[in-house]
């Protein structure tokens, strides 16, 4: 998911620092809500990452 990549690797380059902060508290309860980890290939679920 792009927005998650955007969130986990951007940096704020102009504009309101705000709405940077509000997105990345969104994309972290996300994140944390579903469950997900980061890999190589993508963001996948923690558990599907423990049965590989």
């Amino acid at each position: 998911m792009l927005i998650l990549d955007i969130a986990h690797d951007g940096v704020l380059l102009c504009g309101k620092g705000d709405y940077w902060h509000i997105l990345l508290k969104k994309v972290k309860e996300y994140v944390s809500e579903k469950g997900l980890i980061r890999t190589r290939e993508g963001w996948y679920p923690a558990a599907a990452e423990q049965a590989l």
